[in-house]
């Protein structure tokens, strides 16, 4: 079961690098239109013993859960959803993550120097939000710099985006010198950046707004978990050791 949807997945998306039974399908890049190829690709090869709703892969969102609520389907075993389940299963999810959580570490007041401008880090820019959040911050005289972070092919191409982004919704005026843009992952380690580059982030930085969140009401509880663990790292960026701020940066959630 599970290599017949890996099959069905993989056409859909027409990728399956980095693929596997685990991967949150929503974060690999499945949206609403290929959560429906995937469906109907299974309603019409596969002999179910009843009529899978509109939001099975939602429901489901990887590869193993589908497989398992597939084979529940016919064997006449499904369980019921709860909402104490799906609570539990909440629970759980913060539990793991608050435990990954770094605890802060005093700033050492004698290496402490005066910051030059607000260092604002900021995920999600190349959105609606993100567009409208980087033309605000450009246009305060107290912002020195923002350092996008978004998905992308490289630094360049990861700037290129959030230009368009800015031309697309009417935002001609923002100076693009206060801009600096990375193409990271905040659900990899360093932020999908190197080393050096992840450092001067984390030692510059005054405030993180994250704002790389999805907003969609057909998601489960499940669905949510790499988010999650994006703003955990994207918090990481004001938890660690940090010196040469008067201030450990703030964490800040936009969506």
């Amino acid at each position: 079961m599970e290599k017949y949807l890996f099959n069905i997945v993989s056409t859909a998306l027409g990728n399956s690098d980095g693929l596997t039974t685990d991967t949150e399908l929503f974060s690999f890049g499945v949206n609403s239109l290929t959560s429906t190829r995937i469906r109907n690709e299974i309603t019409k090869t596969l002999e179910l013993s009843t009529t899978l709703h509109q939001n099975v892969v939602y429901e489901h969102p990887t590869i193993s859960q589908l497989a398992d609520f597939l084979l529940a389907v016919n064997s006449g075993k499904l369980e019921e959803e709860s909402a104490e389940k799906t609570y539990d299963t909440m629970l759980k999810m913060a539990e793991r993550w608050q435990g990954q959580v770094i605890k802060p570490v005093p700033v050492n007041e004698a290496e402490v120097e005066a910051a030059n401008g607000q260092v604002v880090v900021l995920t999600g820019a190349t959105g609606s939000l993100g567009a409208h959040i980087v033309d605000q911050l450009a246009r305060r005289p107290d912002v020195a710099k923002i350092i996008c972070l978004s998905r992308a092919k490289s630094h360049a191409d990861s700037l290129k985006r959030i230009q368009e982004s800015l031309q697309t919704r009417g935002r001609h005026s923002v100076d693009l010198n206060k801009i600096m843009s990375y193409a990271a992952d905040v659900n990899k380690p360093n932020l999908g950046l190197t080393a050096d580059e992840h450092e001067s982030i984390r030692r510059s930085a005054t405030a993180v707004i994250h704002n790389a969140w999805p907003v969609n009401f057909n998601y489960t509880v499940e669905v949510f978990d790499d988010h999650i663990g994006g703003e955990y790292k994207s918090m990481s960026l004001c938890l660690t050791p940090r010196y040469g701020q008067p201030h450990q940066p703030r964490p800040l959630f936009a969506a």
